[in-house]
């Protein structure tokens, strides 16, 4: 199955991280003083950013206009990003790009067994998506490099 999505933010602007988010029932104990805010500062709540909420509405549009199906069983996915430019890192697109595609193309990225991921730049910044039932060996056949014990 081939599809094709807009281009996801990176992993560190998909997700943010809210100091105090969480309130718990010590902070109703400690209401005053240096105490509260330790307290207040040790509770992080990581969120979807604005452009994280942005990309999966938009990954969610792309998606219905493609007819897809739900594979079970363990798969093998190939990725190649389409960037408007030579910057920014690749392997910060993957995690978004897996993410928004449980639920339509597996049920969980843990069935993702065997991974490719390319960079290419183009003036339509886009990822492209090949999903396959994985079949086979990881290695193909070249254990051997793997055949002997380590010593630490």
């Amino acid at each position: 199955m081939k599809l094709t999505l807009p281009l996801a933010p990176s992993a560190n602007a998909m997700w943010r991280s809210v100091v105090g988010a969480r309130r718990v029932t010590l902070f109703a104990a400690v209401r005053s003083g240096v105490w509260a805010d330790v307290l207040k500062a040790m509770f992080v709540n990581v969120t979807v950013s604005k452009a994280g909420r942005q990309f999966k509405a938009d990954a969610a549009m792309w998606l219905n206009a493609q007819p897809t199906e739900m594979l079970s069983g363990d798969v093998s996915v190939r990725i190649t990003v389409w960037f408007p430019n030579r910057r920014g890192d690749l392997d910060n697109r993957i995690k978004p790009v897996l993410d928004v595609l449980q639920g339509v193309a597996y049920a969980n990225d843990s069935q993702v067994v065997h991974l490719e991921v390319g960079r290419e730049v183009s003036d339509k910044p886009r990822t492209v998506v090949i999903i396959e039932p994985f079949q086979g060996d990881l290695f193909k056949g070249n254990t051997d490099e793997f055949a002997h014990d380590l010593e630490f």
